[in-house]
């Protein structure tokens, strides 16, 4: 008789790609930006299959905070958020419009979590799906993130771009 193991392959993420969801800010740091119960656009570009075969959602945010749970059509030709500060590594300030555009680097983030509390569904509201065109993307193009610090670093990379 013929044993069969547990499956090994842990899926992290239920979306499907191109599907939209607003996270909606609720921690400490919100409240200090004045962002408390501002939402930001996510939307899942890929599947990664990850070590110990985990497999995690690949997104790009929106730049652009809504005060109000956004609908499809406030999204239409937004812009992607960097996701990194705009001080580059000379530390210059580094231009939206020439920060690393042919090769899409910073601009997608692997969001991670090993514990289901990590995950914060409570915060986070379907908008629509919006079909994307599938492209395989190499691990070094891609951060990683992990959700339970994604406020924090939205809002650092959010403040960082769109200073006034």
């Amino acid at each position: 008789m013929k044993k069969f193991g547990k499956n090994t392959d842990v899926f992290r993420n239920p979306w499907n790609i191109g599907d939209l969801y607003a996270y909606q800010f609720n921690k400490s740091i919100s409240k200090k930006h004045g962002l408390f119960n501002h939402y930001v656009v996510v939307q899942k570009i890929a599947d990664i299959d990850y070590c110990d075969n985990l497999k995690f959602s690949a997104v790009q945010v929106y730049n652009r905070i809504f005060i109000n749970l956004p609908k499809l059509k406030d999204i239409n030709q937004l812009p992607i958020l960097p996701l990194c500060t705009d001080i580059g590594p000379d530390g210059k300030k580094l231009e939206p419009k020439l920060f690393i555009p042919s090769f899409d680097w910073y601009h997608q983030a692997t969001m991670m979590y090993l514990k289901d509390k990590e995950f914060p569904r409570e915060h986070l509201f379907f908008i629509d799906n919006v079909a994307i065109p599938q492209k395989e993307w190499q691990g070094n193009q891609l951060s990683d993130m992990f959700w339970r610090d994604f406020e924090e670093l939205i809002i650092e990379y959010w403040l960082s771009w769109n200073k006034k």
